[in-house]
Order: C-alpha cells, then sequence, then structure tokens
C-alpha cells in the first residue's frame, strides 16, 4: 500500500505578497479553514506550491485538533511499517518502558500516569491539555 512518506504538517495561512493584500477578517478566515487541514510536503520556503492535500478535518468541534494529532502521528511513526502500527505496537513499546523504570527499591516509585516525555505526559486520559 502507498502513502505520502514526507513530513505531515497541519495547515496555516501564509502570509505572502498575496495574502497581506486581504483584510484582517479574511486572513483569519482562510487560517480557520487552512488549520484543519493535513498536508504532506509543506513547506513555507516554496509557499506551499509542493504541498499535497492529505485531508480536511470536518467535526466542528474537533476539527483544528484533529489535524494536527493526525499530522503529529504520522511523523512520530515515520519508518514504521503499517502492520506493526495497526499491530499495537507502539502501546506495548509504551508499556514496556513503563515495566523497565519500574523500581521497587525507590521510595515513590514511578506511576504510569505520572511517565513524561520532554517534560509532558505520556498517556493523554491522565491529563487534560492546557488551552
Amino acid at each position: 500500500m502507498k502513502y505520502n512518506k514526507g513530513k505531515w504538517s497541519q495547515g496555516c495561512l501564509l502570509i505572502n505578497s498575496n495574502t497581506r493584500r486581504w483584510s484582517e477578517q479574511e486572513r483569519r478566515y482562510a487560517d480557520d479553514a487552512e488549520k484543519k487541514r493535513v498536508f504532506a510536503n509543506f513547506s513555507g520556503a516554496d509557499e506551499g506550491r509542493l504541498r499535497v492535500g492529505i485531508c480536511v478535518c470536518t467535526n466542528l468541534e474537533t476539527a483544528e485538533g484533529d489535524a494536527r494529532r493526525i499530522a503529529a502521528c504520522v511523523n512520530a511513526c515515520a519508518g514504521i511499517r503499517t502492520e506493526a502500527l495497526e499491530s499495537g505496537l507502539i502501546k506495548h513499546l509504551l508499556d514496556d518502558a513503563y515495566m523497565m523504570t519500574l523500581n521497587p527499591l525507590l521510595p515513590n516509585p514511578q506511576r504510569k500516569q505520572d511517565m513524561t516525555y520532554l517534560g509532558k505526559p505520556v498517556y493523554e486520559e491522565d491529563f487534560e491539555e492546557q488551552s
């Protein structure tokens, strides 16, 4: 099965000679629409000309978050076969990483919900995103 292997990203309005002439309201409307889209090979250097549209998220309440998450997941899983992802590999690896950090000799052993990466919680069901 083929898929776009380039870096994926959530859309955003590029400010260029064209969009600079738009009103603030037009720019805000276009930026809101772009944030609901996912692109591959997006680059500001070519003003997005080579980007490939992947999807448009349509749920009014979650579209921007869905687009951001889709792009983040695809980029995080780059190089991992789709079949491995479908088998639950990532969750399994996270569980293994957690088990390897357990140390019964520590006074306060690590709890799964306390796992962090770059200062952010790993398991999303254990925290609410700050807006």
